[in-house]
């Protein structure tokens, strides 16, 4: 912990323009973020929706109730949950009831009720 410290310690801005410079820095870096996010949502809203017309029309079983598909996710969104909770969040089900589950963003993907998994 000490070490962490030291390193903050030592990147942390000094005087008032350092501070300023920071302050623009992590702005310009939260503002890609979300434009990256909106644009993520934007581009998936048709699997979004439909997504939410399976999650309100039945419970995922095929006729033959032998599968359950649980959730349809963009492959940007698969991608960003990998690096977050590791690879094997699509098979770890902890790990994906953290990202697809608990999480409002993840819960899009989901085409049953949430409760159900």
């Amino acid at each position: 912990m000490a070490k962490t410290e030291e390193i903050l310690e030592s990147i942390a801005p000094k005087n008032d323009r350092e501070r300023l410079i920071f302050k623009e820095a992590i702005q310009n870096i939260v503002r890609k973020l979300d434009n990256q996010n909106k644009k993520m949502v934007d581009n998936n809203i048709p699997l979004f929706k439909a997504n939410y017309k399976q999650r309100k029309g039945g419970d995922g079983f095929s006729n033959d109730r032998e599968m359950r598909l649980v959730a349809v996710i963009p492959t940007e969104m698969a991608t960003i949950a990998k690096k977050m909770y590791g690879d094997d969040v699509l098979t770890n089900k902890a790990k994906f009831r953290e990202a697809f589950v608990k999480n409002e963003e993840g819960r899009y993907c989901l085409t049953v009720d949430p409760k159900s998994i």
